[in-house]
C-alpha cells in the first residue's frame, strides 16, 4: 500500500506503477513512502523533476558576420531555458536546407546559461570564447536551422527569405521570448544596436549580443500599439522602451508587478500608457522603476558601457496616462531623469483626462 505525493496533492495506490501526465515548463516535487500490513508507514522519499519538452533553443543568428572586413565571421548562440546544466554529447546544429553548417555538439551549456558557436576560429568574437568552433556558410538567403537530440527535433528557425531577422549590414538575427516557438517567424527580430555585447577580430562592437541577454528580449512589445491587457514581470526586469512602442490603446490595462525597473530610451516615453489603465503597485522593498536607459542605479549597467554615459534631465519625455473612465494606481514607484519637453508637458509623469491614485512614490 503506497502513499504518493505530487507538488502536494496525495494520493494512494496498490498498484505497482502509476503514470503521471506533466504540465510541460513545470518544476515537480515527488514523494512515496509505504505502508506494510501492520500498518507501518516507511519514511518518505523525496525527488524533484523539472519538465521541459524545449530544454535548449537557438537563441541569435549572426548570419551576416560582423563587418564588411569580417563576412565570413559568423556565430550562433543556444540558451538553456532550464534551471539545470545540460550535457550536450547526441546534440546535433544543422541546416536543413543545404547541410551546411552540421555541427555534432559537446561540452555542456549551463542552467539558464549561454552556448556560443562561433565560425573557423575563435577571433569570430574576439573577446569571448567559444564553446564550440565549426565550419559551414549560412547562406545570406535564409536557412531552415534544426536542434536536435538522438533525432528528435527540438527546436527550429524556419526558412524566411533573407532570415527571420538580422540583416546584411551586420546586425543579428534575434529570437524575442525563448519561450515562444522558434518556428513562428514574428518570434525573431533585428538586433537594433541600443543593447549590444562582444567585439569582432578588429576589436569593434558586434551589432548583437553574444553569450547575453538578446536585446530584443528587453522590449514589452516587439512594435507598435498593445491592444491587449499585459503584465510586466518582475523575472524578466528590467525592461526597455524605444520609440518602436508607440502606445496602449484604451481597452487595455498595463500591470507591473513589484520591483519591475523599465528604461527609457531615445526619448522615449510620452504615449507609453496612453489611453491605457495602469496598475503598478510596489512596495518598499521593492518599488517599480522609470527611468532613463542610462541610469546605472537601478538594474545596473544596461548598455554595458560602465561609467562612458550618465543619465540626466530630460532623457526620456515621462509617463503620460490618459485613459477616461478608467482609474489608474500607482504605489511605491520611482521616477526619475524624464521630462523631456513635449508640447504642453515638462514632467516625470502627466495625467490628462483620467483618475489616478499615487501614493508613496
Amino acid at each position: 500500500y503506497f502513499e504518493f505525493t505530487n507538488n502536494g496533492t496525495i494520493s494512494t495506490t496498490t498498484a505497482t506503477s502509476t503514470a503521471l501526465t506533466l504540465a510541460d515548463n513545470s518544476n515537480n516535487s515527488f514523494s512515496l513512502r509505504a505502508k506494510d500490513i501492520t500498518g507501518n508507514w516507511s519514511t518518505a522519499t523525496t525527488v524533484t523533476a523539472e519538465i521541459s519538452t524545449i530544454p535548449v533553443v537557438i537563441n541569435e543568428v549572426a548570419w551576416s558576420g560582423n563587418s564588411a572586413a569580417y563576412y565570413n565571421d559568423e556565430w550562433i548562440e543556444l540558451y538553456n531555458r532550464t534551471g539545470k546544466s545540460i550535457n550536450l554529447a547526441n546534440w546535433i546544429l544543422y541546416s536543413a536546407t543545404d547541410l551546411s553548417p552540421y555541427v555534432a555538439l559537446s561540452g555542456t551549456i549551463s542552467a539558464n546559461g549561454y552556448y556560443l558557436l562561433e565560425r573557423t576560429n575563435d577571433d569570430t568574437v574576439s573577446n569571448i570564447a567559444a564553446d564550440k568552433i565549426y565550419v559551414g556558410a549560412l547562406a545570406n538567403s535564409g536557412e531552415n536551422l534544426i536542434l536536435s537530440y538522438a533525432s528528435s527535433t527540438i527546436d527550429q528557425v524556419p526558412y524566411c527569405s533573407n532570415w527571420c531577422g538580422g540583416s546584411s549590414n551586420y546586425y543579428s538575427m534575434e529570437r524575442y521570448d525563448p519561450d515562444i516557438a522558434g518556428t513562428d517567424s514574428s518570434n525573431w527580430g533585428t538586433n537594433n544596436a541600443v543593447i549590444r555585447n562582444g567585439r569582432n577580430a578588429g576589436g569593434g562592437d558586434i551589432n548583437g549580443t553574444p553569450k547575453a541577454r538578446n536585446n530584443a528580449n528587453y522590449l514589452i512589445n516587439k512594435s507598435g500599439s498593445v491592444s491587449s491587457d499585459l503584465t510586466l514581470s518582475a523575472s524578466r526586469s528590467p525592461y526597455l522602451v524605444d520609440n518602436t512602442l508607440q502606445t496602449f490603446n484604451a481597452s487595455s490595462t498595463l500591470t507591473i508587478e513589484p520591483g519591475v525597473v523599465i528604461k527609457f530610451y531615445n526619448n522615449a516615453g510620452w504615449q507609453f500608457i496612453a489611453g491605457a489603465k495602469i496598475l503598478a503597485q510596489g512596495t518598499v522593498d521593492n518599488p517599480i522603476i522609470f527611468t532613463s536607459f542610462y541610469d546605472d542605479g537601478y538594474a545596473g549597467d544596461t548598455n554595458g558601457d560602465a561609467t562612458s554615459t550618465s543619465p540626466s534631465f530630460g532623457n526620456w519625455y515621462g509617463l503620460r496616462i490618459d485613459s477616461p473612465g478608467a482609474e489608474s494606481i500607482i504605489n511605491n514607484a520611482v521616477f526619475r531623469y524624464g521630462g523631456r519637453a513635449w508640447t504642453d508637458s515638462q514632467a516625470n509623469l502627466y495625467v490628462a483626462n483620467s483618475s489616478a491614485v499615487i501614493t508613496n512614490s
